[in-house]
């Protein structure tokens, strides 16, 4: 307030410390992003390519516009009721997304994902690493499992990883040319993708 600035101004008093930020995690689903932590007061989203959000909370505000390459979005409140839940739906890609509480204070933002997924290696073609990422909802154990056309186990990864995206890097300098399978386990979960090491 007003007497507190003033008497901070004249060394009466010290200036409120400096806030850690609050933490939130977010997910996005089928278009919908939603929000679960402390209330927030604005979200900014960046999606790919030009769309048309759709605002879902109905005590916020939105503005958005689209600078030649991707959509930037600000959904906000100047009141204090602010949002958590869902908030927003947009048809593309979300590339990032940064909250703000009621009061103008940055939130940590962490992406959940929605479901299990087992992403395409990248690069694919390989010589000799690629990457394999794979999104886990909730904390939990994963196994990834790579075998050759003939179906033998050739590489193993294993471990506990919390709710994300996971990345692996596979080092296949050792083996031949040719196709590769990678298998990903974690909990009830299993999706196969394949991957073609050119030498």
């Amino acid at each position: 307030d007003l007497v507190y600035l003033i008497r901070v101004v004249v060394g009466d008093a010290l200036p409120y410390p400096k806030v850690t930020p609050e933490a939130a995690t977010y997910t996005v689903d089928n278009g919908v992003i939603s929000v679960d932590g402390p209330t927030m007061g604005a979200a900014y989203v960046v999606v790919r390519g030009e769309v048309e959000p759709r605002l879902l909370a109905e005590n916020m505000d939105i503005k958005y516009g689209f600078d030649g390459t991707n959509t930037n979005i600000l959904v906000y409140s100047f009141s204090t009721e602010g949002f958590t839940g869902d908030f927003l739906e947009v048809d593309g890609e979300v590339l990032n997304i940064e909250l703000a509480a009621y009061d103008g204070a940055p939130i940590n933002a962490t992406n959940v994902p929605a479901n299990y997924e087992l992403f395409q290696n990248a690069p694919n073609p390989f010589n000799p690493t690629t990457t394999i990422s794979f999104a886990l909802p909730q904390a939990g154990d994963y196994t990834l499992t790579i075998y050759n056309i003939t179906g033998q186990i050739v590489d193993e990864f294993s471990g506990t990883a919390d709710a994300g995206t996971v990345e692996v890097e596979w080092d296949a300098s050792k083996l031949a040319s040719g196709v590769y399978f990678y298998r990903l386990t974690s909990g009830n979960f299993t999706a196969t993708k394949k991957a073609v090491l050119l030498k």
